[in-house]
């Protein structure tokens, strides 16, 4: 059993993976970090916890959680403010069609 796995990070492990986990919370799925940190990115990679997608520069990769990584280390449940802020905008959405539907037709109590 890894290290990960027993849920001991190293103190570069968690400073990567707190920097993953707040990307993800304003919506952004990955993000570049530099090369420098190569060996604690093989390590989270070993462990399940991320994921390296590409190296896009000479001297930085771009990473991201895994789905085991996000189910560790984000709270059950957690929604990014760009998921919350589509959610109410399809809540919006849908009282608009529901307002256009009905316009103009005298509405009852209990048929609308």
């Amino acid at each position: 059993m890894s290290d990960i796995e027993a849920g001991a990070l190293s103190s570069a492990e968690e400073l990567v993976v707190e920097a993953l986990v707040a990307r993800a919370r304003t919506g952004e799925s990955s993000w570049v970090l530099p090369l420098r940190h190569r060996r604690t990115i093989a390590s989270l990679e070993r462990g399940g916890v991320v994921t390296v997608l590409e190296a896009p520069t000479d001297d930085g990769c771009r990473v991201a959680l895994t789905d085991a990584g996000k189910d560790r280390f984000t709270a059950p449940g957690y929604a990014s403010p760009l998921e919350l802020q589509l959610a109410g905008l399809r809540a919006e959405l849908a009282d608009l069609r529901h307002a256009i539907r009905y316009a103009g037709h005298a509405c009852v109590p209990g048929s609308c």
